[in-house]
């Protein structure tokens, strides 16, 4: 059987071009979901059903860091964005969903293939004609997608990320001295990427057709972190909006108090 096609990006840039103020992902203060902060967030795969288009549709699995609003239509307490500030820099300055002052990196993913923003919120959907244009399923709090119960559905192109410095993000640093990164997170990330990275290859070879990127978030916050004014930040150890230490003692919520230089803020 002849192996799939495999992409590995493992970005260590000597230049970094990034999104403008209203894309930084800065509200979301608090480290909810340890493992699956930044584990697999984005597994987007890219639908074959034409050949009009170079990517026809996109379909988004993931949490928090790509939700555009399916929580918003859940009952009971589940993570939400639905209220300001989130949403500040956004077209319209309106809450959307997204734990995010503006889009979210789906967005701009979803840009650079030529689509607006972001396919839609898949229980937002009104008309099954609509998923074939492409759908966001991720969630808030959600957990790590099946990557075979996705190919069976015909999913053969996949971008999946890897988990990000989880231990460094504001709630993580509280319980560390001298505001440093909680390392025994960060330890547990990178062994889930090489975990991932194996799995991947497993995959590859098994399936047939299967083809995927990988970004390794990790290295590339690492990279940032280390000399953020090379990148045009000025902050990346608190957090934009909260209460308390670092921003990190509460959630961001309407009453919260929140940065006005947004564009110097990153929160990996």
């Amino acid at each position: 059987m002849s192996t799939s096609h495999v992409r590995e990006k493992y970005y260590m840039p000597t230049e970094l071009s990034l999104p403008p103020a209203r894309s930084a992902r800065i509200m979301g203060n608090r480290l909810r979901f340890p493992l699956v902060f930044w584990a697999l967030t984005v597994a987007a795969f890219v639908s074959t059903a034409t050949a009009s288009n170079a990517v026809p549709a996109i379909y988004v699995f993931g949490d928090s860091t790509v939700d555009v609003g399916n929580n918003n239509f859940f009952g009971g307490n589940p993570a939400r964005a639905n209220f300001p500030p989130h949403g500040i820099d956004f077209p319209g300055r309106r809450p959307t969903g997204r734990f995010s002052n503006g889009y979210n990196g789906i967005d701009y993913l979803a840009m650079q293939l030529g689509f607006r923003r972001s396919p839609p919120a898949y229980l937002s959907l009104t008309n099954i004609r609509q998923e074939a244009q492409g759908v966001n399923f991720a969630s808030g709090a959600s957990g790590i997608f099946d990557s075979t119960s996705l190919y069976n559905r015909g999913a053969r192109k996949f971008l999946v990320s890897g988990t990000g410095s989880i231990g460094c993000v504001p709630i993580a640093r509280l319980s560390v001295p001298c505001d440093g990164c909680f390392e025994y997170t960060n330890n547990l990330s990178r062994k889930s990427n090489s975990a991932t990275k194996i799995a991947l290859h497993k995959l590859a070879f098994r399936l047939p057709g299967f083809s995927y990127s990988l970004f390794n978030p990790y290295d590339f916050i690492v990279t940032l972190t280390s000399k953020p004014q090379n990148y045009g930040f000025k902050e990346v150890i608190a957090a934009c909006c909260g209460s308390g230490k670092l921003n990190a003692e509460s959630d961001c919520t309407p009453n919260s108090t929140y940065c006005s230089n947004r564009n110097e803020y990153f929160l990996g």
